[in-house]
């Protein structure tokens, strides 16, 4: 609550608007005819925090007739549900075998951010140099669950090794088995 001058004022209403769920305006401690306090603010913001669904919370107070109105703002907390690679023919399979999806953990962009860099590295390891990977967000409102798909702008087929040349005077090793561990001809 920013607005320190409605401390000592008296809540003539008290809103938690959506995204906000309806049924956790039984959990504020401050009511309509209460006092407004620090105390009961900041309890208010716990108790919204404790039940897990929501990121931010803001405290809004607006003078109104016969005292203040005060509103509880809220961003929703999502949670990670799917991440994919498109085009998805990139890779031989599905990008979250190659790594750990943050599956069911809290959504945040950081580590989306460190499975774009993971899959930048993967894509050069298969052939595919200069990548560039743009996230994008599919929010599911009623399950509070985020997909996230990362574009990638890639040339069509990935780079290949050409040829070889192999010298020198020890062979430890034949050309035909060293071309065949190698994948080359």
């Amino acid at each position: 609550l920013a607005q320190q001058q409605y401390y000592g004022t008296t809540a003539v209403s008290v809103i938690l608007p959506p995204p906000a769920d309806p049924m956790d305006a039984r959990l504020l401690t401050i009511h309509s005819g209460d006092s407004i306090t620090p105390d009961n603010i900041r309890a208010s913001i716990q108790a919204l925090y404790g039940t897990g669904r929501y990121r931010n919370i803001d405290v809004d107070a607006t003078a109104a007739p016969g005292g203040t109105q005060v509103s509880f703002i809220v961003t929703a907390q999502y949670y990670f549900s799917t991440i994919r690679l498109e085009p998805a023919n990139l890779l031989d399979r599905p990008i979250t075998s190659y790594f750990p999806p943050p599956y069911g953990k809290k959504f945040s962009t950081a580590p989306v951010e460190r499975f774009i860099a993971d899959t930048m590295n993967l894509l050069e390891e298969v052939g595919y140099f200069n990548v560039t990977i743009t996230p994008e967000y599919f929010p599911d409102e009623r399950t509070r669950l985020m997909t996230v798909v990362l574009k990638a702008d890639a040339i069509h087929a990935p780079a290949r090794i050409r040829t070889v040349s192999i010298s020198g005077s020890q062979k430890l090793i034949s050309d035909k088995k060293l071309r065949g561990a190698l994948k080359v001809s």
